[in-house]
């Protein structure tokens, strides 16, 4: 069959916009992957302020974000990154028991507050039996221990 010049055009021009739909939510999926990389990075900078800050205070001592801020390269009073794309939960802290061995449990979270970073959070749990790192990419909330996915 032998098409017209406007027919391949038009034939053309629908397979490139098929194509590039469903390129899309797959790029989109990349640019957000992205993004929550830095979220991850920032909990990540908190967990080892908090870390430190537990080590140097001894078994049974616990830190907060307000302890570590500065350490960890966020404001103090807002908890947020020094672009002020991301926020740190208030509630993020890490606690150091008093057991023999000492074990470090708490939990990190930071959720995206502009325009390109919305909808978007982590959150990092530190537990007995291990961490665990849950992101959202819809709400913006920081996800529970088993909400979200994982990340």
């Amino acid at each position: 069959m032998v098409m017209s010049r406007p027919a391949r055009i038009v034939a053309t021009v629908l397979v490139v916009a098929a194509a590039a739909t469903s390129a899309s939510p797959a790029r989109a999926q990349s640019i957000s992957d992205v993004k929550l990389g830095e979220a991850k990075q920032l909990a990540g900078a908190v967990l080892r302020a908090l870390q430190q800050c537990v080590q140097r205070k001894g078994p049974g001592a616990s830190c907060t974000l307000a302890e570590v801020a500065s350490a960890a390269g966020v404001n103090p009073g807002t908890g947020a990154s020094g672009d002020g794309r991301w926020v740190v939960g208030p509630s993020s802290t890490l606690t150091l028991s008093s057991g023999a061995p000492p074990v470090t449990t708490g939990a990190i979270t930071v959720a995206g507050t502009t325009r390109d970073t919305a909808g978007l959070a982590t959150s990092l749990y530190v537990m007995p039996s291990g961490s665990k790192c849950r992101c959202e990419t819809r709400s913006g909330a920081p996800p529970g221990p088993d909400g979200g996915a994982r990340c």
